[in-house]
C-alpha cells in the first residue's frame, strides 16, 4: 500500500477514497497526495516556525496562491511550463495543510481601534 494512502487511512480520511476515483485516477491522486505530504515534510524541516496569528498564517497561503496564479499566467502568455504550475499548486496545498494543522493554535488580538 502507498505511504500516502496509509497516512490517510490512519487519519480516517480514506472512507470513500477508493469509491470516488477510477483505477487510473486513484494512482494519479496517490501521486499528488504523496507529493503534497513530501512538500509538507520538506517545508516543516526548512521552515519549522509557523505564524501564531491567523492573519499572517493566511497571508502565507495567499502568497503561495499568488505564485500559482503567476505560474499559470506565465504558462498561457510567456511559454511557461505546466510543471511549474503543478509545483506551485503543491505548495499552495502544503501551506493550506500547515494552516489547518495550526488552526487551533492560531490567535487574533484585535486592535483597540476596532
Amino acid at each position: 500500500m502507498q505511504p500516502a494512502i496509509v497516512a490517510l487511512k490512519n487519519k480516517s480520511i480514506m472512507i470513500s477514497f477508493a469509491k470516488t476515483f477510477k483505477p487510473m485516477e486513484k494512482e494519479h491522486m496517490v501521486t499528488i497526495i504523496e507529493d503534497i505530504l513530501d512538500e509538507v515534510k520538506r517545508a516543516e524541516t526548512k521552515h519549522p516556525e509557523w505564524p501564531s496569528d491567523i492573519i499572517h498564517a493566511s497571508a502565507i497561503v495567499g502568497e503561495e496562491s499568488g505564485e500559482l496564479t503567476r505560474a499559470c499566467l506565465q504558462f498561457i502568455y510567456e511559454g511557461g511550463s505546466k510543471l511549474e504550475a503543478r509545483k506551485e499548486a503543491i505548495q499552495v496545498a502544503c501551506t493550506a495543510i500547515r494552516f489547518l494543522k495550526a488552526l487551533d493554535e492560531l490567535h487574533y488580538i484585535p486592535s483597540k481601534s476596532f
